[in-house]
């Protein structure tokens, strides 16, 4: 299953013209998620409407006391800020 077909937009957390997309991507790299995480946001901008910003909650994960991207990343989710629909 493609990440784009695991988000279920009826859990999508949205206040005002603000939401936050769960994901709950343990220990991944960013950059190998490119594609997934834009058929995400085109799908979210078919359903809630035009989307001004966005960016990724990450939290590094710490590998002998050195933090490092490339060691992987969780990604918790996508803050999107976006027009009403």
């Amino acid at each position: 299953m493609k990440l784009r077909d695991k988000i279920d937009f009826s859990s999508v957390v949205t206040v005002g013209n603000h939401s936050f997309i769960s994901l709950n991507l343990a220990n991944t790299i960013p950059e190998d998620m490119i594609e997934g995480i834009l058929h995400i946001l085109d799908r979210f901008e078919k359903v809630r409407g035009l989307i001004n910003g966005w960016f990724l909650e990450k939290r590094m994960i710490e590998i002998n006391h050195a933090r490092s991207y490339r060691g992987g990343t969780d990604i918790v989710g996508i803050w999107v800020n976006h027009r009403a629909k």
